[in-house]
């Protein structure tokens, strides 16, 4: 046996994975909790996460997930899949779990933003201590996180409840937030500082208010802040003028007003299931084309750690417009790929076409917007806009009895 555990180690060190264990201290049982650190990130056994907080947990082996009853939440976290489910919304775990034997091991950081909200409790994470401590009730800014993307940077002030709140910045690159109605525990909230790129972090309680003030390192020339929900966060998003400056002609890059990292990308393979769209001369249909390009593109997206792609379908099924736009929203992409194909009877037919989201500004662009829209016209008659130009209901018409048909 001390053979096999001497293996065992020396696999762990050869993958940069280091383990040990931490504490939990402040709320449930304080017992020891297994803790992995795979690539410089922090992940936490799931199983003696969950048994300290006295929660309800059911592994699913063939799905490779794990449901969890906490209080009157239900969560459900899957192996290799970043977004997390509480209730009915997904949340981004950033870090995938992973899982090491028969356990599963999620991301220390996001999963206890997220167990503060669901807990109503602030719980602190310091990795130099090996602890995390369920500071007292009544606090309500849980923590700040910091986020490194590909063409910006994301901080975020994590809350146990939705706060109105006001952002500003001041001079030596201080990003101030002010949250009314806030309570901060200082000592817990500056006692880590949570990124290379931030100097200090320092917070402040005031009657009605607390601020919690961060100092970057590089200068803030623009940012976008916005609530998010699931868990309640204050979210800042960060211009990384480097990247911008690296772009081969700066002047002609085309700017959106209200800056926003990517971080989510919805693809989206066309058709499925008894919609299967344009059909090659030997029988290779278009849904399994899209398909297989849709999970090539996911394993590249992943294997270059920038991004968090979202598959809207992953097998030969049926997927309305409707729901591949509402899993858009709930996983908060902020690109959406869709992803289709063409059959020519000609062999030497080559090449590719991108459309962007656009009004419609000529009839060969409406044409290709209603051929490509067709699904959601039939199924959904009504949203015929009474106001569209004839060409418009005389292509409609052609689609709905080719269809019916």
């Amino acid at each position: 046996m001390r053979q096999l555990q001497a293996i065992f180690l020396m696999l762990l060190l050869a993958a940069g994975i280091h383990a040990d264990t931490i504490t939990l201290k402040g709320i449930g049982k304080s017992q020891p909790i297994r803790r992995l650190t795979i690539d410089k990130v922090d992940y936490l056994s799931a199983a003696d996460l969950f048994t300290a907080v006295g929660a309800r947990t059911d592994w699913q082996e063939g799905h490779k997930e794990l449901k969890v009853v906490l209080g009157n939440r239900r969560l459900s976290f899957e192996v290799a899949r970043p977004l997390c489910k509480v209730e009915d919304n997904e949340y981004n775990l950033v870090h995938a779990p992973v899982l090491r034997g028969d356990e599963l091991y999620l991301p220390v950081q996001q999963s206890l933003f997220l167990l503060s909200d669901v807990l109503e409790r602030v719980l602190v994470y310091d990795d130099g201590e090996a602890t995390i401590t369920a500071v007292r009730e009544g606090f309500n800014v849980s923590g700040v996180n910091f986020l490194t993307k590909v063409n910006g940077d994301l901080l975020e002030i994590n809350l146990t409840k939705k706060l109105d709140y006001e952002v500003f910045v001041s001079e030596g690159n201080w990003v101030n937030v002010t949250i009314h109605g806030g309570r901060v525990d200082v000592l817990h909230l500056t006692r880590k500082n949570p990124h290379e790129k931030i100097i200090n972090v320092r917070a402040f309680q005031f009657a009605n208010s607390a601020q919690v003030s961060v100092q970057l390192r590089e200068n803030v020339v623009e940012f976008h802040d916005n609530y998010a929900p699931d868990p309640h966060r204050i979210q800042i998003s960060i211009e990384n003028t480097t990247f911008v400056s690296q772009a081969e002609d700066s002047t002609t890059l085309q700017r959106h007003d209200e800056y926003n990292p990517i971080d989510v990308i919805v693809i989206d393979p066309g058709h499925g299931g008894d919609r299967e769209g344009a059909e090659g001369k030997n029988g290779l249909k278009e849904k399994d084309v899209v398909l297989d390009i849709a999970l090539r593109l996911e394993t590249i997206l992943e294997n270059g750690k920038h991004f968090t792609p979202v598959l809207t379908r992953r097998e030969d099924k049926n997927v309305s417009l409707e729901e591949r736009a509402q899993l858009a929203n709930v996983a908060r992409g902020d690109l959406f790929i869709s992803i289709h194909a063409n059959s020519s009877d000609q062999k030497s037919a080559t090449g590719s076409q991108t459309f962007f989201l656009s009004p419609a500004q000529n009839d060969e662009a409406r044409i290709t917007a209603l051929l490509e829209n067709q699904d959601f016209q039939i199924d959904n008659p009504d949203a015929t806009d009474r106001n569209k130009k004839d060409l418009d209901f005389i292509i409609m018409d052609v689609l709905q009895t080719e269809y019916l048909n």
